[in-house]
């Protein structure tokens, strides 16, 4: 009778552990809401070491029972096809009345990681030879404060503070106005937890823009424009690439955490799954305008001892902000850019040199401007886009230096009203002679 009830009491504690700690298709909290990330783990190793008979089975359905809540459960397999266990358990009991500690139950938790990372140990012991396993059962599991229930639950108490799954991150981008197909740089970096502590290593990223592409990563086998990357160091490199045309003036990059955490040949990168966002970053997504300048001074002449002139070019970034009034048509246009130009002087005076010319790049900004639908109105403003030069002079056996500066480019693009059609072909142009008889041609193409 006895034996029978022994073998009664044991088929209850197999069955609660298949419940329990059955498939990802397991009855018990399988379709009980987690609120957080959902984590399983394995007994990997039960060790006993003493003379009482104490299945291994019946410590497992304990430590089931004691850790299983909606976001957290053991599995019966290591392999499982679907998804491995994110941690392991290892379990030992010895009995040795010979020793100063008697008798002592020891848990402890491991990432499931290269190294298999020691998490947490939970452990009972006593110096009483009389005590029995039950001792330990009441200790570690039943007790009101019992060492298991003391962490309870695991996911909160123990595995947050672990894990530091990410909250929050910082977006650097190379720069945050971008014309058409563009790729710039961006970074993210102080990648935290919900406390500010940097994220472990072996969390995941995923990164999406609303409509460029992000450059680098994994693509998600669930949408190929989401990309998946390691935390690593703490620092995730990638470009991002505007798209052809911009449909939209402003685009977002969203950044969002993830709740796997296994290493990539148990868990690959293709099958993250996206969590919450953490951080965002817009750019702004413009048209750019190509302007080509040629100038020069008159031809040289008995009166013209110098003739100068040169080649530019500026690609403008605009963008176009809010209604001037509201509900108006008409809207504020800004923008910048970075201009080059080649100069040349010559002179036709024999005892004259040209010495230290100096041709160099300039900044230019839109002084003032509006769109109306689909026409663009402005005036540049240019930053150092003169011509300079010393004209040397040999007289009696020494050089005099004479130092002259052309206005140039500065002159000519700061005075010129621009208006063109944000049309793919449409273009401007303008030439003409100015009062001092520069001549000058300017012409302006969208940029394909």
């Amino acid at each position: 009778m006895h034996s029978s009830k022994r073998i009664l009491i044991l088929f209850v504690f197999c069955l609660l552990t298949f419940i329990l700690s059955g498939s990802p298709s397991s009855l018990l909290y399988s379709d009980v809401k987690c609120d957080g990330c959902r984590r399983t783990a394995f007994i990997e190793n039960i060790d006993i070491d003493a003379e009482e008979i104490i299945h291994e089975d019946w410590i497992r359905s304990l430590l089931v029972e004691a850790v299983t809540t909606p976001c957290f459960r053991i599995q019966a397999s290591k392999d499982d096809l679907f998804k491995p266990p994110e941690y392991l358990f290892w379990i030992s009991y010895y009995k040795d009345e010979k020793e100063d500690i008697k008798s002592s139950l020891t848990i402890s938790l491991h990432y499931n990681g290269t190294f298999e990372e020691h998490v947490k140990t939970w452990t009972t012991e006593t110096e009483n030879p009389r005590a029995k396993f039950p001792w330990h059962e009441n200790s570690m599991f039943k007790n009101r404060r019992a060492e298991l229930r003391k962490d309870h639950p695991l996911e909160l108490t123990v595995l947050n503070d672990f894990e530091k799954r990410p909250y929050r991150c910082k977006i650097e981008v190379e720069k945050e106005m971008v014309v058409p197909g563009e790729e710039i740089e961006v970074r993210l970096t102080e990648i935290c937890d919900i406390e500010g502590s940097q994220s472990r290593e072996f969390n995941r990223i995923v990164v999406q823009a609303r409509e460029g592409k992000i450059i680098g990563g994994e693509s998600l086998a669930a949408d190929s424009d989401l990309k998946a990357f390691k935390v690593g160091k703490g620092t995730i490199q990638f470009k991002y690439k505007a798209p052809q045309s911009c449909g939209k003036e402003q685009d977002t990059v969203f950044v969002h955490n993830s709740c796997d955490i296994l290493r990539e040949d148990l868990y690959p990168l293709s099958k993250t799954e996206l969590g919450s966002k953490i951080a965002e970053q817009n750019i702004s997504c413009v048209r750019s305008l190509i302007i080509d300048c040629v100038w020069s001074s008159p031809p040289l002449s008995s009166e013209n001892n110098i003739s100068y002139g040169g080649t530019a070019q500026v690609e403008i970034c605009f963008k176009v902000g809010e209604p001037l009034v509201a509900g108006g048509q008409v809207r504020d246009l800004s923008g910048e850019g970075r201009g080059s130009q080649k100069c040349w002087v010559k002179t036709n005076k024999p005892k004259w040199r040209i010495e230290n010319k100096r041709c160099t790049e300039f900044n230019s900004s839109v002084a003032y401007g509006s769109c109306t639908g689909d026409r663009y109105g402005f005036v540049l403003k240019i930053d150092q886009g003169r011509l300079s030069y010393d004209i040397v002079e040999k007289q009696n056996g020494m050089d005099l230096r004479f130092p002259m500066e052309k206005l140039g480019v500065e002159r000519i693009l700061s005075g010129i009203i621009f208006e063109i059609l944000e049309k793919p072909d449409a273009a401007f142009k303008e030439s003409r002679k100015d009062q001092l008889g520069i001549h000058y041609e300017v012409t302006a193409r969208w940029k394909k």
